[in-house]
């Protein structure tokens, strides 16, 4: 790479087929890199008249990591999503553009302080580029995509003139006519007069416009909402969730390695990968869409060969959703004189004619595996909609595009040839090449009757003496020279008339005959029109096959979710994994509350801590709602396992409502409408935000939208700020969920003073319960058994991880003293003394000989024990 003296950028010569494979280093390295191509051919300069010596050239297309469509520049099946945003008073109109798929789908996000929505679509999404409004876009919006995306390739553009206010994106639509503004295309209609979305949109085109890329895509209308929850038919995972549960991306920064989405994907098609990152970010809400998947996947975890069967099929396709999109690209790109078009040709050639073949060994293969399963999502997948399916049937469509060309000529030569009286300005350019063709062979003829009778030459004998591996006379090409004649050194001695040598060797001579410059000139020309018309003809064929567009979707969409179905049922075949039972709520069972009942939980990622006595993973149970206290308030020592329990109920909610079985003996459960997490701890210095006001503002987050049938888990809240606040504020929060919210929820703690007022209170809203351990009394060495158990703890050891930690042991000497003094200090001790309490409520209870109050009782005495 050199710097020009020409320009004020950076340039570098590389060979023109191997274009894709540089451009895709230098893209990746962060370089934007700018395609530029001849527009006209030497020949056709040559006859227009132009005085210049010079073929135009002009800039053809920019790429960079978020505007990339050939498929040999893509490095994986990962979606490269081009991002442009808009913000007003921390509202957002988002548009998210994957050029490779040709796709783009709209996002109103609606003021929100704590910007949850936006920190979920740029977790979910991980999008390459980002399109932002120069001076317009506020730190706090910054700090998210730093965050969430850190290193993506941020794009500041100029306010109005590259991010145009609504008016004039609108405006711009119109008069570049990408598709139809009256009326507005329906996928367009409930965005159309959104002032943030139009305005991102307009950014977007215009940036793709600079791209040479704009009426490509966008008039492919390729155009959706950007709905995670489904229009309320799907679990709403928030970007913290992901992030806490690893659902993505792990928390050690290695991509997906170790994370749910790894563990999951099996699939062996890329459109069904894709399709299984959708699925594992919005999982199901409605029992009936979860039992059908469940179903399906049950008869393919109980049928490996069927498993079989159509993971083989589908490992043999080739990225199709990918394909229409390159294709769709191809039949709206504008002329240019390519270095070499038969190759480009070829290329195109070649993807059409797969993507037709795999489309037709789809048909063949649905044909003959339709009805064979039982299962009714899996049976509508693989069968036709005639027959009451959802698959498509398009045998005549496909078969029109077969027969409109010959497939095996064009595989070899790069062109889609019409046939005869198909295409008239086909016909009549290949009729006006032949005519030249026969002025240049009788020419030729002319010359060769010339060097026949010249001095009594034989021309035969001529020919096998100097000639012997060539046809004698004939025309041939050199370098940019067409049409030259070649003759036998030995016929030399009797030139033709109008012969110009250029070049010879020891057997034959070359010569540029200038009484048919013009038919050579002509005959090129001819040629070109010849080509062109084919390559407007293969453009026919592919705007006409993007037509059918939607069929052909509604195949990918069958198919990926086959893939998903499959790779759903190969993680629930490995043993140790449950059907769960998903039911409604009930109003005559337990009041219609929502409940959980996992026997035998494994968090399905977790290994034994290194140092413990584990070799196995401890499995646990865990309940809670429907009779049994939907709250839970767990302590135990630090490192006993509180986080992964509680993670894993969590996993447990959302691999239910994939369809997929459960690392569990049994479950039963009703669906949950979102989950919250509020675990570990970070600062936000950029925004300035201490981690105490980060935990506390996702807090507020919870507060503001659980709802009855929410799953919220809380991991020590209130640890960033002082004892007296902190437990108040936790003893605040853990009142609100338990009486007012009254959902599902998992609090740890270790503010133990929160056990003794939830003892006092006497009510059921709350359970206590503990991670089990061992103590040794002489050397205060903790042991701990993961076991998620009834009861409460007084202390948490933090001594005791101190010392594994190898804090220097003078330290922990005097940090035992003082955590003794605590102990047996009367201020250290807080709370109330609930023990009068739970007495009065045992000895009211065997008054009553109620078992319901028995049973509570026995608990709460219980409890009361086990911190003694």
């Amino acid at each position: 790479m050199v710097d020009s003296a020409r320009s004020s950028m950076r340039m570098v010569g590389i060979p023109e087929q191997g274009f894709n494979l540089w451009a895709a280093r230098f893209i990746g390295a962060g370089h934007k890199i700018g395609r530029v191509e001849q527009m006209q051919t030497r020949t056709q300069v040559d006859r227009s008249g132009s005085k210049t010596a010079v073929v135009p050239r002009e800039l053809c297309q920019v790429l960079t990591l978020g505007t990339i469509t050939e498929l040999d520049m893509l490095m994986d099946h990962t979606p490269h999503y081009l991002l442009a945003i808009k913000e007003i008073s921390a509202s957002y109109g988002i548009v998210i553009a994957d050029t490779s798929r040709g796709l783009f789908r709209f996002a109103y996000l609606p003021e929100d302080d704590q910007r949850s929505a936006l920190v979920t679509l740029l977790h979910s999404a991980k999008p390459k580029e980002v399109l932002l409004e120069r001076g317009h876009i506020s730190k706090v919006a910054l700090t998210c995509i730093d965050k969430e995306i850190s290193g993506v390739r941020k794009t500041f553009v100029t306010p109005k003139t590259e991010f145009p206010e609504i008016a004039d994106a609108i405006k711009h639509f119109e008069t570049e006519k990408y598709f139809s503004t009256e009326p507005v295309i329906e996928s367009l209609q409930p965005f159309w007069d959104n002032e943030l979305v139009m305005s991102a949109f307009g950014a977007m085109a215009l940036y793709l416009r600079d791209s040479k890329q704009d009426r490509e895509l966008l008039s492919m209308k390729n155009f959706g909402k950007y709905d995670p929850s489904m229009g309320g038919r799907a679990l709403t995972l928030d970007g913290i969730t992901l992030a806490n549960l690893e659902v993505l991306e792990s928390a050690s920064g290695k991509g997906s390695k170790g994370t749910l989405l790894e563990y999951l994907d099996h699939c062996v098609w890329p459109v069904g990968k894709r399709k299984l990152h959708q699925w594992l970010c919005s999982p199901l809400r409605l029992v009936a869409d979860i039992v059908k998947r469940q179903e399906s996947v049950a008869e393919l975890v109980e049928n490996p060969e069927k498993r079989t069967e159509l993971r083989e099929f589908l490992r043999k396709l080739p990225d199709l959703e990918r394909c229409l999109s390159r294709l769709g690209v191809a039949g709206r790109e504008r002329e240019v004189a390519w270095v070499d078009p038969v190759a480009y040709n070829k290329k195109i050639v070649a993807l059409f004619i797969e993507t037709l073949t795999a489309f037709k060994t789809v048909n063949e293969f649905i044909t003959k595996f339709e009805g064979t399963v039982e299962s009714s999502l899996l049976g509508s997948l693989t069968a036709f909609k005639e027959a009451g399916g959802l698959f498509p049937s398009y045998s005549e469509a496909l078969a029109n595009f077969e027969n409109s060309f010959d497939s095996k000529k064009a595989t070899l030569t790069g062109e889609v040839e019409p046939q005869r009286g198909a295409h008239e300005k086909y016909d009549a350019a290949v009729a006006e090449q032949a005519k030249i063709q026969l002025k240049l062979d009788e020419y030729l003829a002319g010359v060769k009757k010339h060097y026949k009778n010249a001095k009594g030459i034989k021309y035969v004998s001529l020919v096998k003496k100097h000639y012997k591996n060539a046809k004698g006379i004939k025309y041939v090409s050199l370098g940019k020279e067409h049409y030259m004649i070649e003759i036998p050194a030995a016929a030399s001695g009797s030139a033709y008339p109008g012969f110009e040598m250029k070049s010879q060797t020891k057997t034959v001579k070359k010569y540029i005959a200038r009484d048919i410059s013009s038919l050579v000139s002509d005959m090129q020309l001819a040629k070109e029109r010849v080509e062109a018309i084919k390559r407007t003809v293969l453009k026919d064929i592919l705007l006409q096959f993007s037509e059918h567009i939607n069929t052909w979707k509604e195949v990918i969409n069958c198919l990926s979710d086959v893939d998903c179905l499959c790779s759903l049922a190969i993680t629930s075949s490995v043993p140790g994994m449950c059907r769960p039972v998903v039911k409604e709520k009930d109003a005559n069972t337990h009041n219609g509350s929502p409940y959980l009942v996992a026997k035998k939980v494994v968090h399905p990622l977790v290994r034994p801590a290194v140092g413990s006595n584990v070799d196995t993973t401890v499995a646990n149970d865990i309940v809670l709602g429907g009779p049994n206290p939907a709250v839970s308030l767990i302590t135990g020592p630090n490192m006993g396992g509180k986080s992964t329990v509680m993670r894993s109920a969590c996993i447990v909610i959302i691999f239910t409502q994939l369809g997929c079985f459960v690392p569990a003996s049994s479950v039963e459960m009703t669906p949950a409408d979102r989950i919250f997490t509020r675990i570990g701890a970070s600062d936000r210095i950029l925004s300035g935000m201490s981690t105490f006001m980060v935990e506390m503002r996702e807090t507020a987050t919870i507060l503001k939208h659980a709802t009855h049938d929410s799953f919220v888990v809380l991991d020590e809240l209130g640890r960033g700020t002082a004892t007296v606040d902190g437990y108040s504020i936790a003893y605040a929060v853990l009142m609100d969920i338990a009486k007012r919210i009254c959902c599902r929820t998992m609090f740890s703690t270790h503010y133990h003073f929160l056990c003794h007022d939830v003892l006092a209170m006497g009510s059921n809203l709350i359970s206590l319960n503990k991670m089990a351990y061992e103590i040794d009394p002489a050397t205060r060495s903790v042991t701990f058994l993961y076991k998620f158990i009834s009861g409460a703890t007084t202390e948490s050891y933090g001594v005791d991880v101190a010392k594994k930690a190898n804090i220097p042991s003078h330290i922990l000497a005097v940090a035992q003293q003082r955590a003794d003094a605590f102990r047996e200090s009367n201020d250290f001790q807080g709370g109330v003394d609930v023990v009068p309490a739970v007495v009065k409520q045992c000895v009211e209870a065997l008054r009553s000989g109620k078992q319901n109050l028995l049973d509570d009782a026995r608990r709460k005495a219980s409890s009361l024990l086990s911190m003694y």
